[in-house]
């Protein structure tokens, strides 16, 4: 029999071996080797007390434990329950034949409390060939959501080694569902404005990021919030990989549910680089991972720090986020798309009808360069959203969220069907190698997309972003080939140059 525990370095994590020599010649002792942190090493009296109060006798001589890979640092208080399975089956001579993962804090007097990545370090073992978990019953919710090998929920170290003994079953669930968000907002409380919900449809249909951009109090916070009411629902295997980066941060507390919907993250703009990244002394993930499959909401984005803004590239470009400390050297999933808003200029009355826009032309261009053109070239659809007539603010309901919803479904089904089997799943992700082949354009199209491109002096990733959005309402209008219509309302969402984000 051999016991493993986990212990959570990025995304991945590592699988620990536990191992146990009992040297009964020796001077009594306990002796942890294998790189152990700081939790780690306390353990011991964790456990002796807790092996001694539960029953068992604790051997006399020296104890040795082993955690290999010894090359890597081990951290957390989830090793106490397996050094003391570990301890009480060498120390009666037991060998049995199954392997098992085993989580687990443990108190003076024997009881198992509750500890965070059970997802992602069930996750790990099963794709290493382990197969039985004994898990706290405090973390068997969140167990169970990986609907695979046998769990074995326990509450004390007795309950453990029951376990161990065999003849105990696994523990079953029947009604194990996934969260579903009930909205009650609607995009029909958003009057005016067609060409705002016209593009988050757009976006949330193909995986684009998206800009809103006016003054105050014209409705961007507004229509981004009812985002929901539209969003379709994350496959099995994205809502795993979702659930298993909060699980790692520990954001799984209060409902051990599967993620099912995409989250949508909305730090605020006076985040800290760890917070939005991740990083920190132990490396957890921040909002972008947090956000992985789901969107990041960077309200006012010029007030974000520019460092911040530039440390969005790398996961916008890859997907991913690289985390390079002095200790440790960490990754997590990144794949998210930014939903961002700003007003016009400085003080916001830029476009305002009402208002008096007091700055000049230097200082609005120095606040949009504040996000770089790095960054706004990777944002597909920019909206200048002006404030809305009171004709239309007393005027009938606009488009609803369940006809953009049923639109957004069939386009995202469009693209699953079409990228099955792929590193991407949207227009959005796809590749610039991949754009001819599943973005064709007619001889046509091609004369008269150079010539507009042209005249707006698109960069090559502007060409991309175009096309790519017009391939997504190509597929709004179930069209097969991207026509005419679509390629010229996808340049309407670029006609905005790299300094040019403001009314004229």
């Amino acid at each position: 029999m051999r016991i493993y525990s986990y212990s959570s370095s990025g995304y991945d994590g590592d699988l620990v071996e536990i191992e146990v020599n009992i040297l009964r010649r020796s001077l009594p002792g306990i002796e942890i080797v294998g790189l152990p942190g700081g939790a780690v090493r306390e353990s011991k009296v964790r456990f002796r007390s807790a092996i001694m109060n539960s029953g068992f006798d604790f051997p006399n001589g020296r104890v040795i434990i082993n955690m290999a890979p010894a090359g890597e640092r081990k951290e957390g208080a989830c090793f106490d329950l397996p050094f003391a399975c570990r301890v009480v089956t060498a120390s009666r001579d037991k060998d049995l034949t199954t392997d098992f993962l085993i989580l687990g804090e443990l108190t003076l007097d024997g009881s198992v409390r509750g500890v965070t990545a059970v997802l992602a370090a069930l996750s790990k073992a099963y794709d290493s060939g382990v197969t039985n978990f004994i898990v706290p019953t405090e973390n068997r919710d969140e167990a169970v959501l990986l609907d695979r090998g046998s769990v074995f929920p326990v509450s004390s170290l007795i309950e453990a080694y029951e376990v161990l003994q065999g003849g105990v079953e696994p523990y079953r669930v029947d009604n194990n569902q996934p969260i579903n968000i009930e909205t009650f907002i609607d995009f029909s409380d958003l009057r005016g404005q067609e060409e705002v919900k016209r593009g988050l449809e757009i976006s949330i249909a193909g995986g684009h990021n998206i800009l809103l951009f006016g003054p105050p109090g014209v409705g961007k916070s507004m229509a981004v919030n009812r985002i929901e009411s539209i969003i379709p629902d994350l496959p099995r295997e994205e809502a795993l990989e979702t659930t298993k980066i909060w699980s790692i941060a520990g954001k799984l507390r209060d409902s051990f549910k599967i993620i099912s919907k995409p989250p949508i993250r909305k730090p605020h703009h006076g985040a800290s680089l760890e917070g939005l990244v991740g990083g920190g002394k132990s490396g957890t993930p921040g909002e972008v991972s947090l956000a992985h499959n789901g969107y990041l909401f960077l309200d006012e984005i010029s007030e974000f720090k520019t460092s911040i803004l530039q440390s969005l590239r790398e996961p916008l470009e890859e997907g991913v986020v690289s985390l390079s400390r002095a200790a440790i050297s960490t990754w997590y999933p990144a794949n998210f798309r930014l939903i961002a808003t700003a007003n016009p200029c400085p003080c916001g009355n830029l476009g305002k009808a009402d208002g008096v826009c007091m700055c000049s032309e230097k200082e609005i261009r120095r606040y949009w360069r504040k996000m770089g053109g790095a960054i706004m070239d990777r944002i597909d659809i920019r909206i200048p959203v002006s404030p809305v007539s009171v004709a239309a603010m007393v005027g009938g309901e606009g488009t609803s969220s369940k006809e953009i919803k049923e639109r957004v479904y069939s386009a995202v089904t469009i693209q699953r069907e079409r990228y099955k089997g792929l590193a991407f799943r949207d227009n959005g992700g796809l590749p610039p190698g991949e754009i001819g082949k599943f973005c064709y354009l007619s001889d046509n199209l091609k004369e008269q997309f150079t010539k507009v491109v042209t005249s707006l002096s698109l960069s090559s990733r502007g060409c991309h972003s175009v096309l790519k959005v017009a391939r997504t309402i190509a597929d709004l209008d179930s069209s097969s080939n991207i026509l005419e219509k679509h390629m010229l309302e996808a340049f309407t969402f670029r006609r905005y140059g790299d300094e040019d984000y403001y009314f004229s």
